[in-house]
């Protein structure tokens, strides 16, 4: 397909050449001598197509078009190419000649034939080009689908190994779950274990200071013991010796009270004669104011 392709592609621009150039296009010029000048391909004339001047453009290609020209194409390059001229020869076949061609141009019967065989060359090669355009189509659709289907199988050996490494995530996952919560529960025996054993300690040092402190008020209560001890001789002496004072005293305190009674009735009778004496005292006084009082009315 693609050596047909070249040699249609050959023919179209040599055939577009030709019919778009007056300058070539002169009479008795036979067909093989048209097909020698394939190999060297004048350059387009000014009166190409803009898509056509793109797209050798785009090829790459500058000047003449030659043999070695079509090696440094891409395909989609070279199928561009090609239905870029097939469209152009076939737009100028159906609007006739072109502008730059003179309406009263001398053609003779075999170049007529020639053209006209041309033509159906250059319907051909548009037909090729489509094909060859689907078919790089198809291709590259292909490819895209293949693509596709690497892709998707590739995602899914990814979805399975995420799904496996998911899996073996969940169960180290349970796993570490499983050991913190025994880490928990030893970590609590630990605990209580711990509190315990100072519970005990706590306990052996009240159990120690309590007997330290029963042994100390043990001798404290031994010693109190021999001083009430002492105490109590010394108070017996202390009572014995009261009770011969008290006994002094209770006689110093009747013979307190022999006085006391005698010296009441001394005073009660002291009293007694005092208020006889002041009575006495007190007659006398009035009988010396009178006597007075009557010496002194004698005077007068």
């Amino acid at each position: 397909l693609t050596n047909t392709c070249v040699h249609f592609l050959f023919l179209v621009y040599y055939f577009r050449t030709v019919i778009s150039s007056p300058i070539e296009s002169q009479p008795g010029r036979s067909l093989k001598q048209d097909k020698a000048a394939i190999s060297h391909v004048p350059n387009v004339s000014q009166s190409s197509s803009k898509k056509h001047k793109q797209v050798i453009k785009s090829s790459g290609i500058q000047g003449s078009l030659k043999k070695n020209d079509l090696a440094g194409l891409t395909k989609d390059q070279f199928i561009d190419l090609l239905s870029a001229a097939a469209s152009d020869t076939v737009d100028i076949n159906e609007h006739g000649s072109h502008n730059d061609f003179d309406e009263h141009s001398p053609l003779d019967n075999e170049e007529s034939s020639e053209n006209n065989e041309l033509s159906k060359t250059c319907g051909i090669a548009m037909r090729a080009a489509e094909e060859a355009k689907a078919a790089s189509q198809a291709q590259n659709s292909a490819g895209l689908q293949a693509a596709r289907e690497v892709k998707l199988q590739l995602a899914e050996k990814a979805q399975r190994a995420a799904n496996a490494a998911q899996a073996a995530l969940s169960e180290k996952q349970n796993e570490m779950h499983m050991l913190e919560d025994q880490m928990h529960d030893a970590e609590t025996v630990m605990l209580e274990e711990h509190d315990s054993l100072n519970q005990t300690r706590q306990n052996v040092d009240t159990a120690a200071k309590t007997v330290e402190n029963a042994k100390e008020q043990y001798r404290a209560l031994e010693t109190a013991m021999k001083l009430s001890k002492q105490t109590i001789t010394s108070a017996e002496e202390l009572a014995q010796g009261a009770q011969h004072e008290l006994n002094e005293k209770i006689k110093l305190m009747t013979a307190a009270k022999s006085k006391v009674s005698e010296l009441e009735r001394e005073l009660e009778k002291a009293k007694k004669e005092f208020l006889n004496t002041r009575e006495s005292a007190l007659r006398a006084a009035e009988a010396a104011k009178e006597a007075q009082m009557n010496a002194n009315q004698s005077t007068k």
